[in-house]
Formats: C-alpha cells, structure tokens, sequence
C-alpha cells in the first residue's frame, strides 16, 4: 500500500499517570495507524511527565499527525493534580471536533471523576466527544 502524504494520519495517545491502569486503559482505545503509550515512572515528577507528554503530542501535531483520540488513565489521589488538570486542558484543547477524549479513573471515586469532567467540559471545543470509563 502506497501512503499518500495528502492524507492525514491518526493517532491515539494513551496518558497513564500509573502503570496499573494500562490494561483499563487499553481496552477503551480504538486501533489507529499510530499508538502512543507514554507513562510516568515511579520516580518521575508530575511535571516532567505532563511536559514530556505535551511535547510528544505537539511533535506529532508538527508532522501533521490529527489526534483522533487521547485516553488519559488518572493516578489515585491528589498527587499533582494541578498539574494534572493542566495537562488534561491542553490535551484537550489540541483536538479536533470528531476527537474523543476519555478520561479512565479505575482508582477513582465517581464523584471525583464527574468533577474532573465537570472541570474538563468548558475547555472542549464544540463536537469533542468527552468519555468516563469508571
């Protein structure tokens, strides 16, 4: 198959903030033709991971890659949670309408979930598919 530079690329980036939610995590991805799989380490700072993470989306973004999807698996706790909010908004602010962006919180309580969504939605340009898997 002969790939068309006119055509745009898709890619689903996967944000784990822990490895234990890869399998959850996983398992809400659709296939694309590029798959990102960035985690944090147990010794890396929040903000190291969210600006590695930012830095790898704006390099695909530069090669014309369109983010059709962004699941972002959420740690337990309030560790960096300013932090992480800031990376789930830019994020979020780099797709496009069509993209989805779901938020996995397998350690999280429903309550806390619904609140980073609530705090998530006025950022999400017009026809962002916003998702919670519990």
């Amino acid at each position: 198959m002969v790939n068309d530079d006119s055509e745009e690329q898709n890619a689903v980036v996967v944000v784990l903030e822990q490895p234990n939610a890869a399998e959850a995590a996983l398992k809400t991805c659709q296939p694309a033709e590029l798959t990102h799989v960035l985690t944090r380490s147990s010794d890396e700072p929040g903000r190291a991971f969210a600006l590695r993470v930012l830095h790898r989306v704006r390099r695909l973004r530069q090669k014309g890659v369109r983010i059709r999807e962004v699941t972002f698996a959420v740690a337990e706790g309030p560790n960096g949670s300013r932090t992480r909010g800031r990376m789930m908004a830019s994020l979020l602010r780099d797709l496009s309408p069509g993209a989805t962006f779901t938020l996995v919180g397998t350690c999280l309580s429903q309550v806390d979930m619904l609140g980073w969504m609530q705090a998530l939605l006025p950022i999400a340009r017009a026809g962002v598919n916003l998702d919670i898997v519990a």
